[in-house]
């Protein structure tokens, strides 16, 4: 059997790679410059970009370490979704173009 999750799925998966995906993907996502500024913040003192650094790297530099505790406010996976729903209601972070349909185009479409 086959698992793609490195490490701990909330951890690993969810909240250090966060802010990297936002970063790639922001012109999609949609939002402003102070808040992303703010998350890269985070990124950085709750230590998911030395994390990334010394262990998500090729060649591997070593064994991961067992999986630290993180706090409400190194929880940056939350907040881009939560930020996310203010310039995009219908929000989907597992398909991130997805936009809402406008009132007139499902009138439309129902006719």
């Amino acid at each position: 059997m086959y698992d793609p999750v490195i490490g701990s799925y909330q951890y690993i998966q969810e909240q250090v790679v966060a802010y990297p995906f936002l970063e790639e993907n922001n012109n999609m996502i949609g939002l402003n410059k102070s808040y992303v500024a703010k998350l890269k913040g985070l990124h950085q003192s709750c230590g998911y970009e030395d994390y990334i650094k010394t262990y998500l790297t090729y060649p591997a530099s070593g064994i991961q370490p067992v999986t630290p505790e993180y706090t409400d406010e190194c929880s940056i996976n939350s907040l881009i979704e939560l930020a996310a729903f203010h310039p995009n209601p219908c929000f989907n972070s597992y398909e991130i173009n997805t936009q809402c349909k406008s009132r007139t185009t499902l009138i439309l479409s129902s006719n």
